[in-house]
């Protein structure tokens, strides 16, 4: 039986601590919670219908979000991500602290036969006014997985809404 990682160093964390009070989410960051959902829940192959709607998603949100997840997760050049005859072991939404106990959350973290791959999803284009912000985010939960599995070269990669891929690392 596969071992999964414990907690870990990682530089940054977007995640608010316990108790501490969040803003509800603008448009467009809950059109990528429901795309991250559907992908979480696709590559689990889990097949519970209307699940969305006890998250408060209507019907039309859950359908624009499955057509950027189906892109995704059709892509050719993302398929060795999500087509688990490609991999070895993946895992999603894994949670990572950091030195200062702060917790971060990796997208999908698969390993293949030649490293283990920090994915990152990200509902915008790669012409992001925040792609700086995000290469630093995966280069930090990079180094995390470095840390645990010594030996296996870690690389990282934003992926977008358009299904292209920005590989971070090596």
């Amino acid at each position: 039986a596969a071992v999964v990682p414990a907690a870990v160093p990682l530089a940054a964390a977007a995640i608010p601590a316990v108790g501490e009070r969040r803003e509800a989410p603008d448009a467009a960051a809950r059109f990528g919670i429901l795309v991250h959902a559907i992908l979480e829940r696709r590559t689990e192959d889990r097949a519970d219908d209307g699940w969305w709607r006890a998250l408060g998603y209507a019907d039309a949100e859950a359908k624009r979000a499955g057509v950027v997840a189906e892109r995704l997760l059709a892509a050719p050049g993302l398929r060795r991500f999500f087509d688990p005859a490609r991999y070895r072991r993946a895992w999603n939404e894994m949670e990572i602290a950091g030195e200062d106990g702060a917790v971060g959350r990796i997208d999908r973290l698969v390993e293949d036969d030649e490293a283990f791959w920090v994915l990152d999803y990200k509902s915008s284009g790669p012409d992001t006014p925040r792609l700086d912000e995000y290469r630093e985010q995966v280069a930090a939960y990079c180094r995390a997985v470095a840390a645990i599995f010594a030996g296996k070269p870690v690389r990282g990669a934003l992926i977008f809404a358009d299904a292209s891929m920005l590989q971070i690392g090596a």
